[in-house]
């Protein structure tokens, strides 16, 4: 079996007026994981704007809804 290497990882922070940059920002020759918090208006915007979020349907995204809204 052939392991890749990791070349390039980062942590990034969107709020609801930056999120539509999140695929953007993302690698090239890679994938996003993106984890959003339960009831918060960044989860609202991504549920509701995210089809139309530059690159949506070029590069790959992996998201979860975490269980809690923070504040």
């Amino acid at each position: 079996m052939q392991c890749l290497d990791t070349v390039d990882v980062s942590v990034a922070c969107y709020d609801k007026d930056t999120l539509a940059h999140v695929l953007e920002d993302a690698p090239e020759n890679g994938y996003s994981i993106i984890i959003l918090p339960a009831g918060s208006p960044v989860l609202e915007v991504y549920a509701h704007h995210a089809p139309d979020f530059p690159d949506m349907f070029i590069k790959p995204i992996v998201g979860w809804v975490s269980g809690v809204s923070p504040g």
